[in-house]
């Protein structure tokens, strides 16, 4: 039944962003971000002029202690512009820029988080005017905050379930503020969107096996639907209706008919009955509501999946359906070869009647000739 979840954030400031999923607990969760995740930097003086970079000039990076070192590419001649790009195409995960005039370089961790301070060697560094590592208000740290008065860290500004333990609950802040309320709720409409799919979604299927296994009369004409002589199609349909109401129930959701769901009475379709009770389940006890039908193993979606896979398989091109289509190609491959071997009879028959024809018409003609002959020889006796 998708997410089965909302939050809306209640404060009047509403700085932090949330999003939920169907695991994360209903309630209300009280957030105070006291600082971000900030990102170690390394900064080099101001120098007098660009550097020149010699042909033995080398510069290598690193992003805290226990990390590789990355050797930069250098080559003589370089500008304060070629460095800056090589240090960006490397892969040491900082970036860095300069000043317009080549004279100052800065470096800043792509990642958030303390314990990341960038470390600079080789013989350039010094030329660049950086210090060797990240030291003071430029190390990096992480986020702090508190949910429900519980104090918490996070090595970036998403706050998510590693961070705070919250299932499906992950918070972006931008800035500190004051606390602020995030509501958990259940999403009805989404939930009453999602059956309301579901009816649809049957009953089309009802109605196509219904169309291609039909035997109408009209005018005294009978006409089949393609599938009207396939008794196996038509007891998929009932087996996946009695599915609908062999589902075991979850709490307060017995089956359908708990839901206010029911068959029409007329025909095979599905319809909601009660919209009223629909409602009402979904807004007291959505937990209940999606677990009924999306319970692992027991619910009553993954029931009609199941069913569904022993027809058509998990593609649609395997199960039951495969095994029928396979024996209709076998079947026709069959008649193909009748077919073809009743056509090389017909057509040796065509040519042995043609033969038989040409040599009762040359006989006809020689007999002919010897009646002429004949009576040219010795006349006719009067």
């Amino acid at each position: 039944l998708g997410l089965g979840r909302t939050v809306s954030n209640e404060s009047s400031g509403a700085f932090l962003k949330a999003s939920v999923d169907s695991d994360t607990p209903l309630g209300v969760y009280t957030v105070r971000v006291d600082s971000l995740a900030v990102a170690s930097a390394l900064r080099g003086g101001l120098l007098p002029s660009a550097p020149t970079v010699s042909s033995a000039a080398t510069l290598s990076i690193k992003v805290g202690d226990t990390a590789p070192e990355t050797w930069i590419t250098v080559s003589a001649g370089m500008s304060m512009k070629d460095l800056v790009s090589a240090i960006n195409s490397s892969g040491a995960g900082v970036s860095a820029m300069s000043n317009l005039s080549g004279t100052q370089i800065v470096l800043t961790n792509r990642q958030t988080g303390a314990d990341r301070d960038i470390i600079v060697g080789g013989t350039l560094r010094s030329e660049l005017g950086l210090p060797e590592r990240s030291t003071g208000s430029e190390r990096g740290s992480d986020a702090t905050f508190t949910i429900n008065g519980v104090s918490f860290t996070s090595s970036n500004n998403v706050l998510d379930e590693s961070d705070h333990g919250i299932a499906g609950l992950s918070i972006k802040a931008a800035t500190t503020s004051v606390a602020e309320a995030l509501v958990v709720s259940s999403d009805s409409s989404s939930i009453r969107g999602k059956i309301d799919g579901f009816v649809t979604s049957y009953n089309s299927v009802v109605d196509f096996v219904e169309k291609a296994t039909a035997v109408s009369t009209s005018g005294g004409k009978t006409t089949l639907g393609p599938l009207a002589s396939n008794r196996e199609v038509q007891d998929w349909l009932r087996d996946i209706r009695a599915s609908l109401f062999s589902g075991n129930g979850a709490g307060s959701v017995a089956n359908l008919a708990s839901l206010g769901l029911d068959f029409t009475g007329t025909d095979q379709r599905l319809a909601i009955k009660d919209s009223a009770k629909l409602d009402a389940a979904i807004a007291g006890n959505s937990v209940d509501v999606i677990s009924f039908f999306n319970a692992s193993g027991t619910g009553l979606a993954n029931v009609i999946v199941k069913k569904l896979e022993s027809y058509v398989g998990d593609d649609g091109t395997s199960g039951r359906l495969k095994d029928a289509m396979e024996s209709y190609v076998k079947a026709n491959a069959g008649l193909d070869s009748q077919i073809e071997a009743l056509d090389r009879y017909l057509q040796q028959r065509r040519a042995q009647l043609e033969a038989g024809f040409i040599a009762m018409e040359t006989a006809q003609s020689k007999m002919t000739q010897i009646q002429t002959m004949l009576t040219n020889s010795f006349g006719q006796k009067k």
